[in-house]
C-alpha cells in the first residue's frame, strides 16, 4: 500500500473515532443524568476512600482521593475507550464514560483536575473534539471534577438524586454538601433482610405501597431487581419474586455491557437471583416477628389509627403531622404509626399472595409466623391474627366485619364481641380476607348482626372470653334455635 493510501486511512480512522464517540455520548445511558454514576465508578476503581459532592448555584463539584490521573491520560481523555484491555485501567475507562455522558447534558463548564499539588493537570472540555490540558499549582490533593450549567441548569439537578439512589450499596462513604448519604441497610421505614452468598451481597426490601397508606391494591406487584457492580447500580429490571420486594443484588463478578448500562445474563447472574428468591422467606419471617413484637408492646394505639382506612385518615392527623405547632415527639409518633401501618399492609398483601391454610403451611416457619402475627383489629380494638380468624371461620362459617369509618351501629353487640372477632376492615374488597376466606365476609349492621347472633351457638359454651382463640380442634357449625 502506498503512502497516500496510508494517509487517507489514518484520516478516515480519526473521523470514525469522533463519530463513534458522538454516538456513544448520545446512546450509552438511557437517562442522561446517569453520567454521574460513571464518575462514582471511577472513584471506586481509583481506590478512593470516600467521595465528596459539593453543590453550587449552577452545578456541583466531585472530589475523591485514590489514584491520581497522569498528564498522559488527561491529555487523551477518551483513549481508554479504544485502547487494548491491558493498556487501560478501569478508572481511566469510567472517567472517559463519565465525561462523555456529562457532555450530553451540554454543561457550560466541564473540567477535571488531578495530579500532585505542585504540578496539577487541568483538563477543560467543550466537546468530544474540543478540549485542552494545562498545568498549574494548587492546594488541592484530590481528583476534582467541576460541572456547571449556568442558567440552563438542565442536566445537573437530577444527577444528585441519581447519585443518591445509585450508590445505595457503595462500599465507601459518600457525602453531599457535607451530609452522609444513607446506604443499605436502612430499616427505619421498611423491613430489610441482608444476605451474603459467595461473591453476592443482597438486600431484600419490602416493596413500597402502590395505593395509598394502607393498601397495595388487588393487582400483583411487579417486584424490582436492582443490580450493582462494585456497589454502584448498573441496571433496574422487573422480576418475578414470591413476594412483593425490591431486591438489591451486588457482585464484583457480574458481567456488564461495554458502557456499564446493563448486566449480562449468565450463570453468575442466575445464581444470584436464585439466592435472592430463596431469602424471601427470611424477610417475611423477620417482618412478621417484628409485627408480633410491636403488638406485645403497643399495638393498640397503632391500630386505632391503622383501622381508619386509606381515605378516612382524619384531617387532624394529617395536619398534626405537618403543623409547626405540633411537638417533635408527636410528629415522630405519627410517623412511627404510619410506618407500622405500612408494614402491616405489606404483610397482608404477602399473606394474600402466599398463604393457603394453616395445615398446609405448617411446614414453613415464615408462613406459620405470618398466620400468627396480628394483622387486623377488632371492633373493640383487640389485635387479631389470621390464625384467630381462621379458627372462628371454621366454626361459624363467615368473618363478621364492620366499617371503621362509622360508629358501631348497636352498642349491645359489644357484649358478644369478646366471644367473636368482628373485624374492622380497611376495605370491603380487602384481598387478604377475601382470598383466604373465600369472600365469606358478613358486613355487620343492626339487622345482619341480630340474625347472625341468633343463629350462632352461643349458649353455655362461652364461659371463656377467648373461646375461639383457645380451641385447638375445629368443630362443625352448630345451628342456633
Amino acid at each position: 500500500m502506498d503512502d497516500d493510501a496510508e494517509l487517507v486511512e489514518s484520516g478516515s480512522f480519526r473521523v470514525d473515532r469522533a463519530r463513534a464517540l458522538e454516538k456513544l455520548k448520545e446512546f450509552q445511558f438511557s437517562d442522561p443524568a446517569l453520567f454521574i454514576l460513571a464518575f462514582a465508578r471511577c472513584a471506586v476503581a481509583a481506590g478512593a476512600s470516600s467521595i465528596e459532592v459539593a453543590s453550587e448555584d449552577s452545578g456541583f463539584i466531585i472530589r475523591f482521593d485514590g489514584k491520581l490521573f497522569s498528564h498522559q491520560r488527561l491529555n487523551a481523555p477518551f483513549e481508554a475507550l479504544f485502547a487494548e484491555e491491558g493498556d487501560r485501567s478501569e478508572a481511566d475507562r469510567h472517567l472517559a464514560l463519565g465525561i462523555l455522558g456529562a457532555l450530553r447534558t451540554t454543561p457550560t463548564t466541564l473540567t477535571v483536575e488531578s495530579g500532585p499539588a505542585e504540578n496539577r493537570i487541568h483538563l477543560a472540555l467543550e466537546s468530544v473534539e474540543k478540549f485542552g490540558v494545562t498545568r498549574k499549582k494548587s492546594n488541592e490533593s484530590k481528583t476534582r471534577i467541576n460541572l456547571q450549567w449556568g442558567k440552563n441548569w438542565i442536566g445537573g439537578p437530577r444527577a444528585i438524586p441519581v447519585l443518591q439512589e445509585g450508590c445505595a450499596m457503595l462500599p465507601i462513604p459518600l457525602s453531599i454538601d457535607g451530609a452522609p448519604v444513607n446506604r443499605l441497610p436502612d430499616s427505619e421505614k421498611v423491613p430489610v433482610h441482608e444476605f451474603t452468598a459467595g461473591s453476592v451481597r443482597g438486600f431484600l426490601v419490602a416493596a413500597p405501597l402502590k395505593d395509598g397508606l394502607f393498601s397495595f391494591g388487588s393487582e400483583n406487584y411487579p417486584s424490582r431487581l436492582y443490580l450493582y457492580k462494585n456497589g454502584i447500580r448498573v441496571d433496574t429490571v422487573e422480576h418475578d419474586f414470591p413476594v412483593a420486594v425490591d431486591a438489591h443484588l451486588e457482585a464484583s463478578d457480574f458481567s456488564t455491557n461495554a458502557t456499564y448500562s446493563g448486566i449480562i445474563t449468565n450463570p453468575v447472574f442466575d445464581a444470584a437471583v436464585a439466592t435472592a428468591r430463596a431469602h424471601c422467606d427470611d424477610l417475611v419471617q423477620k417482618a412478621a416477628a417484628e409485627q408480633t413484637e410491636r403488638a406485645a408492646r403497643d399495638l393498640r394505639g397503632y391500630l386505632s389509627i391503622h383501622g381508619l382506612g386509606t381515605k378516612k385518615i382524619p384531617a387532624w392527623l394529617r395536619l398534626l403531622g405537618r403543623s409547626p405547632l405540633a411537638s417533635e415527639q408527636k410528629r415522630d409518633e405519627i410517623e412511627s404509626l404510619r410506618r407500622e401501618a405500612r408494614v402491616a399492609a405489606w404483610l397482608r398483601h404477602t399473606a394474600s399472595s402466599i398463604l393457603s391454610s394453616p395445615e398446609r403451611d405448617a411446614t414453613s416457619q415464615s408462613r406459620t409466623a405470618l398466620w400468627d402475627c396480628p394483622l387486623y383489629v377488632s371492633a373493640t380494638g383487640r389485635p387479631l391474627s389470621l390464625s384467630q380468624l381462621n379458627r372462628q371461620f371454621k366454626r361459624i362459617g363467615f368473618i363478621p366485619v364492620t366499617d371503621p369509618g362509622s360508629v358501631y351501629p348497636d352498642a349491645w353487640v359489644f357484649r358478644f364481641e369478646p366471644f367473636l372477632h368482628v373485624v374492622w376492615v380497611l376495605d370491603k374488597n380487602d384481598t387478604c380476607l377475601v382470598n383466604l376466606f373465600e369472600n365469606n365476609l358478613s358486613e355487620w349492621g343492626a339487622v345482619r348482626a341480630s340474625w347472625d347472633i341468633a343463629r350462632l351457638p352461643f349458649r353455655k359454651m362461652f364461659k371463656d372470653k377467648d373461646y375461639y382463640d383457645t380451641q385447638a380442634t375445629e368443630a362443625p357449625v352448630e345451628e342456633g334455635p
